[in-house]
């Protein structure tokens, strides 16, 4: 799926006009069946709005660069399982399910999300999991946080 992006930014007399306008390209294939394009990130707080560098090209793991965000799309084919991905971040997450359904595992409970549904989660172990037929599409922000210590699952960088 192309995703959009429109970054918009200041000219010379500091108006405001649109930069880049266009399909993200920053593409991550993760394995079969799931793919994640990274949209924008930031390095630093307070962010750096006049930087000409475009955040959304960097490459970066699954955490966001230390003190910034990152933020991003998944596209999640139907009844792909990650459940064996149990994994968490030192990061707080905001989560919104845009299209499809998604089984979101925790250690000790599972719920079902849709369209439209947001998950707050703070650095938690976590899976995923695609319960629907059609791909299931997912906006991700995660924002780098102060460090967990859980014993036995390390964060992933």
């Amino acid at each position: 799926m192309a995703i959009r992006r429109v970054v918009t930014g200041h000219d010379e007399n500091m108006k405001s006009y649109i930069v880049t306008d266009g399909p993200a390209g920053n593409v991550r294939p993760t394995r079969p069946g799931h793919c994640s394009t990274l949209m924008w990130c930031t390095d630093r707080m307070p962010v750096d709005i006049t930087s000409d560098e475009d955040m959304g090209e960097r490459k970066l793991g699954t955490a966001p660069p230390a003190n910034g965000t990152r933020f991003t799309v998944h596209e999640i084919a139907p009844h792909l399982d990650y459940e064996p991905n149990f994994h968490r971040t030192d990061t707080l997450d905001y989560v919104l399910v845009v299209k499809g359904r998604l089984l979101m595992t925790l250690d000790n409970e599972k719920t079902e999300l849709g369209p439209g549904d947001m998950v707050i989660m703070r650095g938690t172990a976590h899976s995923w999991r695609n319960v629907g037929d059609e791909t299931c599409i997912v906006a991700f922000v995660l924002i780098d946080s102060e460090k967990v210590e859980v014993p036995g699952l390390p964060a992933r960088v």
